[in-house]
């Protein structure tokens, strides 16, 4: 879980079974509470273990064990949200932080690192430094404190500046929490020589004070520790009687001391694994536990005082895929079925004209596949600047569908239905184009660049109703869960190459040349009878 002033975000990193990759799966909710709830991001596949996930703004940043350094922000579609994935810069050896945190007024990240990976980090410069003038070495003044076993580094402007040094005597503590507020920034650990207790060290400007233990709090049961609307929450568990669940302790600072309350109880929390974030004002926690369909996220959201904002519900955008449901089965039957009955007409209605060859003149021949797929291709081209604002959910929906980011009944669902009006409007424009072209000049501009024409089955040119009626169809043999393969099938095994705008139509598109009449680029046409008798007297 990763939240902030604008988004919370959460995740699941799990294995693909049909890959055996590891895929992180992501949902995103608003604090301004547009989405009402968390929706499902599409991801461009973010796989890889996942260190350290803060979020800034409305993107979040994730570093992987590797090092590797990701940052993902939501584009809003039609139908889904889609996570840009951006590569940030890692940190010097591809280090991993040993803790992160944002600060909220400037949306910068920092991070408590090794004093020897931030002592490889440049410190920052006057404003007018360019990135070639930047320099990895320290101050004079400052290279005493390289000796630090820890350093606070921050990422802004998409490169790691040195912020400060921690103490040289500061030890690597066992574990560690950072919070960032402005110039404040405040360390929570448990050190070595403290034994379990919690301790705090603050900072401001570039001086660090001293630790102070924190009063009523168990460094060994901390959770997490968040910085919320300006205030530092200490979330720890505390173990019941016997048999009973953990109590969830939240610790602020108030009238300079640390007030510990109990929260509310969690129901079926049955684990101390805990995840805290921010949303907004409000403290965001969550856990895994047993849900219909098995484990899921349970996320609630409560104040900084520890009181219940929102009751704990289920996190649906993490749930692993259900499959059809029958009533998605029955709407996606629909287009099949229309297909089926337009097809099972035309096939009954012109079966005789269907087996007849073309009767085309001399230097008339029917078009090949390759070049009326050539043609429609450079038509495409040609009005892509038009179709591509229609079309963009469609191809955000296909890409999502290819790289396993979304169920493919759901891809389906998507493209049959609810990008309809999208779609309607790029087969609008496309279908007004060749009608147009192919009603005054016999032609598109992609045909006329493969010198093909539309013409009736005697190779005559087309009036404006044959030319209509054979785009009209492009409606249904266009639909998007078709992707084509009717009209691709239909010209593939009709004897003139034609589509099922063709055929209902009576239309073919031949090419002017030098072959003899009736033939296509792939057949010599039949001899007639009476060819075969003059062939016989001779």
């Amino acid at each position: 879980m990763a939240g902030g002033s604008e988004c919370l975000w959460v995740y699941r990193v799990g294995t693909d079974t049909a890959t055996n990759k590891v895929i992180a799966s992501f949902a995103i909710r608003r604090a301004s509470g547009e989405d009402g709830g968390f929706a499902a991001v599409a991801t461009p596949g973010l796989g890889g273990n996942i260190a350290w996930a803060v979020a800034s703004g409305d993107a979040v940043h994730l570093i992987f064990r590797d090092g590797t350094h990701r940052s993902l922000r939501v584009r809003e579609t039609v139908v889904m949200r889609v996570g840009d994935e951006r590569v940030e810069l890692p940190l010097p050896r591809n280090a991993v932080p040993l803790a992160m945190a944002v600060d909220a007024a400037s949306r910068t990240l920092h991070a408590v690192v090794p004093g020897a990976v931030a002592a490889e980090v440049p410190w920052p410069q006057a404003d007018t430094t360019t990135d070639a003038e930047m320099t990895t070495s320290a101050p004079a003044e400052v290279e005493a404190e390289r000796s630090a076993s820890l350093g606070l580094v921050r990422y802004a402007d998409r490169r790691w500046v040195r912020r400060r040094d921690f103490p040289p005597d500061f030890a690597a503590p066992r574990r560690l929490w950072l919070c960032v507020n402005g110039e404040q920034t405040a360390v929570f650990f448990v050190g070595e020589g403290g034994g379990d207790r919690l301790w705090s060290l603050t900072g401001a400007e570039e001086e660090w004070g001293a630790p102070a233990p924190v009063a009523g709090v168990d460094g060994m049961s901390v959770l997490d520790v968040v910085c919320c609307d300006g205030e530092t929450l200490i979330l720890s568990s505390v173990s019941g009687e016997r048999k009973a669940p953990p109590v969830l302790q939240l610790s602020r600072w108030e009238s300079g001391t640390w007030v510990t309350r109990e929260l509310e109880a969690i129901a079926d929390l049955g684990s101390e694994t805990v995840f805290a974030g921010v949303l907004g004002s409000h403290l965001a926690m969550g856990f895994v536990g047993p849900h219909a369909s098995g484990p899921a996220l349970h996320v609630g959201l409560w104040s900084p005082a520890g009181e219940p904002v929102e009751p704990v519900a289920v996190v649906d955008a993490l749930l692993p895929p259900t499959g059809f449901r029958l009533s998605n089965r029955m709407r996606l039957a629909g287009p099949y079925a229309v297909l089926t009955v337009l097809l099972l007409g035309v096939l009954i209605r012109r079966r005789r004209a269907i087996a007849e060859p073309a009767a085309l003149g001399e230097r008339q021949a029917i078009v090949g596949v390759g070049r009326r797929a050539a043609a429609f291709a450079l038509d495409v081209l040609i009005t892509a600047p038009l179709l591509y604002p229609f079309l963009q959910p469609h191809l955000t929906v296909l890409q999502a569908q290819m790289e396993s980011t979304i169920p493919a009944d759901a891809a389906a669902m998507a493209l049959s239905f609810d990008l309809f009006w999208n779609w309607l409007a790029a087969v609008g424009i496309f279908t007004a184009y060749c009608t147009v072209f192919e009603a005054t000049v016999a032609a598109t501009p992609g045909k006329r660049v493969m010198r093909c024409r539309v013409a009736d089955e005697q190779g005559h040119p087309c009036g404006f109703l044959r030319v209509a009626v054979r785009n009209l169809l492009r409606l249904v043999e266009m639909f998007p869960v078709f992707d084509l393969l009717p009209s691709l099938v239909l010209i593939l095994l009709t004897r003139k190459r034609q589509r099922l705008g063709d055929l209902l139509a009576g239309t073919l598109v031949i090419e002017q040349g030098n072959v003899g009449a009736g033939q296509t680029e792939d057949h010599p046409a039949p001899r007639s009878e009476k060819d075969n008798d003059a062939r016989s007297d001779s």
